[in-house]
């Protein structure tokens, strides 16, 4: 956990060319100055986040909880496969902001590719220059980490602190998820929605089977903790060739798998 007295609790980027993967930006905060923002992360310049998980993050005295945008006109900051839930602000704008820019520098473009948001349309001012479409179903996490109100931290004088409890970000699933704490592949009774539900055009990498074919959202997406897809039914232990996505048949669903990625190259 990172504290900062301004912008951008955990990460905070001015005019950078940068890109952030598969990154858990959890429990971070800003406070006591009126310009603080980007509880989370401030995001100026050209930045591509995929595969993050953005939570519980917070702004004191200040906004944009989550993800604080800032770059001028012709940046652009890409989200995608990202999970942004339960950051909070004072002021506005609990979990991202991008409004247009009132200066003649104008305002980075927002590009959003399949990624969960909580509620970004409760303040819709926040989130203005953008394109692109969210869910934004629970994404179902293990043990999301919590501010502990009952465990002061060191705050500055007249301000009151709690202390940031860590937990984990691994999205629930019926076919299996990993626990880090006993080094093995635990079964939920809930399956997280944000399983299968990223760019159908990124590799899913180093997924366990089954997979789905379909990348997962979040910081575990593209690795070999991400957690398996459920079909509604017995886990599929076998591989069969030509089964894509991991349903032990061989269907529709798995050619349309082939064809979205044929002549695909990444080295």
């Amino acid at each position: 956990m990172k504290i900062q007295l301004e912008a951008g609790g955990g990460i905070e980027l001015e005019e950078s060319n940068s890109l952030i993967k598969n990154c858990l930006i959890t429990g971070n905060r800003t406070y006591w100055s009126y310009s603080s923002d980007g509880g989370g992360i401030v995001c100026g310049g050209n930045v591509v986040l995929i595969n993050c998980t953005i939570y519980r993050n917070r702004v004191i005295n200040g906004g944009s909880g989550g993800i604080s945008i800032r770059g001028r006109r012709g940046d652009k900051v890409i989200m995608k496969n990202c999970i942004v839930w339960g950051n909070s602000a004072s002021f506005t704008c609990n979990q991202i902001s991008n409004p247009p820019s009132l200066s003649i520098t104008g305002s980075a473009l927002l590009e959003i590719i399949n990624c969960t948001i909580q509620d970004p349309n409760v303040e819709p001012h926040c989130l203005l220059h953008y394109e692109g479409s969210w869910s934004t179903a629970d994404p179902c996490f293990v043990d999301p980490g919590y501010w502990d109100p009952y465990e002061p931290n060191n705050a500055p004088m007249g301000f009151i602190d709690y202390l940031w409890v860590e937990g984990d970000y691994h999205l629930k699933s019926q076919a299996g998820r990993w626990d880090p704490v006993s080094r093995s592949w635990v079964i939920d009774d809930v399956t997280s929605p944000c399983i299968d539900a990223g760019d159908p055009s990124s590799p899913v990498g180093d997924e366990p089977f089954p997979n789905g074919g379909i990348i997962n959202m979040g910081a575990y997406g593209g690795t070999s903790e991400a957690s398996k897809s459920y079909f509604d039914g017995p886990l599929c232990e076998t591989i069969i060739a030509g089964d894509i996505n991991g349903d032990c048949k061989v269907d529709l669903k798995d050619l349309a798998l082939l064809s979205s990625h044929w002549l695909e190259n990444r080295n």
